[in-house]
């Protein structure tokens, strides 16, 4: 019995292997799992061999094509065709994937919808592999809120859950964001704040079984506006649901209807998704320096500046190069640069999670950055500047860091002349145990010394960052000189 089983495996792999090695001989197919095999006409890998399946759905819905079941399974591709044209009219394919299972490299494609009645034609290429695999085919029914027209409406203190594995992308057309876009299969709702009013919206995704994005529009369909969005919120989400979820807070005027949609990071990244919307009043009061237009003058001094960031707004306009995957929400400030040409900008945390900065030269809408720190706090050093010449400085946090700190600029009186230290930071300052040092280039040379002058430790990183271990070292002020490219800036550092 076991060799008459064993026989008819290897028939139905024959069958769905070697004969259908174009469309024209497509073996015909449906719903259901398969084994299968790539005719290797032409021994060797990516030489042009592939196999081709035809599948007519009797229901409309979203298709799934997976080789996930077994993670012994080679490493696949597949491409899915619309056969309305025929088999000789073939387009380019209308869904692909290579690695959509997760942390494998087999094949999951998904998000796309098929039409009951309507012929597409499946295709595995040889790109990686010619051995036999297995794979499920599957229609799932569309998720309701799956296009524009059908959001639905949220309010506040609701939570909404779902599943994006049988959504498809809709509005792929509106604006993206600086850190994240809307490029996978999504599903909408609607925050009507003539009903609900005005405030701010916090979208909280942490609890989500997936890597999730979420942007926020206003508008209709085929004309949205990008009011706000998140990628990765590591944040808050960090310790309740993981570092790839999302939260983020937009502030409604309570006129508008806001869209908000919700996908996953790429086309292949679905999943379920568990979505909370919770409302709170304006902060107040608003802040004054909330734009570039509007920054306000703060002097190179060493004096301590205190700010309270807490009712920062979203800036989709400059977004820092050192920031990860969300919005800004940001405070602007202008200096002028000492007779160095070169500031330390130290950021002294209170009830905040974090004080970010980047420094600009030119002016509002044509700026050349000259350094930025996505650190929480420490102190970021920029130098090469025109003495007298006014820079701007922004201070972000991501949404959700937002508190008091405070900011000093203080002129970098021990710089070695002309030197281009560009993105220099460290911190913290005082340290504890270990002082991190980054830059733009990599770090050819770190010397300690202590206050009279004797050398206490060396280390070359040849990195562009750098760990200083100094948890050894006794309590009192250090000097540490940083050597870049030839270039040389030197530092004191407090050890506690």
């Amino acid at each position: 019995m076991k060799k008459i089983t064993l026989l008819l495996s290897l028939l139905l792999i024959t069958s769905l292997g070697f004969a259908q090695d174009d469309c024209t001989t497509a073996t015909v197919v449906t719903e259901g799992s398969y084994t299968s095999q790539i005719n290797d006409a032409v021994p060797g890998i990516d030489n042009g061999d592939d196999i081709w399946f035809s599948f007519t759905p009797t229901v409309s819905g979203i298709i799934s094509i997976s080789v996930c079941d077994d993670l012994d399974d080679p490493d696949t591709r597949v491409f899915l065709y619309d056969g309305t044209p025929g088999c000789g009219a073939l387009g380019a394919s209308v869904a692909d994937d290579d690695d959509g299972c997760l942390g494998t490299f087999e094949s999951l494609l998904t998000g796309f919808g098929v039409s009951s009645g309507t012929e597409y034609f499946i295709q595995f290429d040889d790109r990686w592999s010619v051995a036999e695999f297995d794979w499920v085919l599957s229609v799932g029914p569309f998720e309701p809120n799956d296009d524009f027209a059908n959001a639905t409406p949220v309010t506040c203190g609701g939570n909404y859950t779902g599943d994006t594995t049988n959504a498809t992308l809709d509005e792929d057309g509106a604006p993206d964001g600086p850190n994240y876009d809307l490029d996978a299969p999504n599903v909408w709702f609607s925050y009507d704040s003539a009903v609900e009013g005005a405030g701010d919206v916090t979208v909280d995704l942490c609890p989500s079984a997936f890597d999730t994005s979420v942007l926020i529009y206003t508008g209709t369909s085929g004309n949205l506006s990008l009011v706000g969005g998140n990628d990765d919120n590591d944040t808050v989400c960090g310790s309740s649901g993981g570092t790839t979820r999302s939260y983020t807070t937009f502030t409604a005027n309570g006129t508008d209807t806001y869209y908000i949609t919700v996908e996953g990071w790429n086309f292949s990244n679905t999943g379920a998704y568990d979505l909370t919307i919770t409302c709170a009043a304006s902060c107040s009061p608003a802040q004054a320096n909330q734009d570039c237009a509007s920054a306000a003058a703060i002097a190179v001094d060493g004096s301590p500046n205190a700010v309270d960031s807490t009712c920062s707004t979203t800036n989709l306009t400059q977004e820092p190069t050192c920031e990860g995957f969300g919005d800004v929400v940001d405070l602007w400030y202008t200096f002028t640069a000492p007779s160095t040409g070169a500031v330390d900008i130290t950021r002294t945390l209170g009830t905040a999670a974090a004080a970010h900065v980047v420094v600009y030269d030119g002016s509002c809408g044509s700026f050349t950055e000259l350094g930025c720190s996505a650190a929480v706090d420490g102190t970021l050093t920029v130098s090469g500047m025109t003495s007298g010449s006014t820079y701007y400085l922004q201070v972000w946090n991501n949404g959700s860091e937002e508190g008091t700190f405070n900011l000093t600029l203080t002129e970098n009186t021990l710089s070695a002349g002309d030197f281009e230290l560009i993105g220099f930071e460290y911190y913290p300052n005082p340290v504890n145990d270990k002082l991190n040092i980054s830059a733009q280039d990599n770090i050819d040379q770190l010397t300690v010394y202590n206050m009279i002058g004797q050398r206490v430790m060396v280390q070359n990183p040849d990195y562009v960052r750098a760990e200083l271990d100094m948890t050894g070292l006794s309590q009192g002020s250090y000097f540490v000189q940083v050597t870049i490219n030839g270039a040389t800036e030197t530092i004191q550092i407090i050890k506690r």
